[in-house]
């Protein structure tokens, strides 16, 4: 390996990082979603946790984001395969939301 080569493993290496401090940061809960959650179920029930309010009694998921399609994003594909490794951010109920192509789900204080 050259030095270009090295020097541009260690910037995305740094880069990976930052970003995952950002996370780190302000994170409040880390929610991982169990194999018979959804994820949409799982932003819900992990933002109810951290705001200690009943589900209820919060504005729906579904005025903030497709439910559905939150879902469908890193499920399996039709054949079984999975899908691609990646992160969705959204605010939901006065945090910031990331959900994990894991099944983690990360709210975060709003700045």
């Amino acid at each position: 390996m050259n030095s270009a080569e090295i020097d541009l493993l260690r910037e995305a290496e740094l880069s990976m990082s930052e970003k995952q401090s950002s996370v780190n940061r302000g994170t409040v809960l880390t929610y991982e979603v169990d194999g018979s959650e959804r994820l949409s179920e799982g932003v819900v029930a992990a933002v109810s946790t951290v705001s200690d309010t009943d589900p209820a009694e919060m504005d729906p998921l579904a005025e903030t984001i497709d439910p559905d399609a939150l879902n469908s994003l890193f499920a399996a594909q039709h054949d079984g395969t999975p899908r691609a490794v990646g992160n969705a951010r959204f605010s939901f109920f006065d945090y910031d939301i990331v959900v994990s192509s894991d099944g983690r789900i990360s709210v975060l204080d709003s700045v």
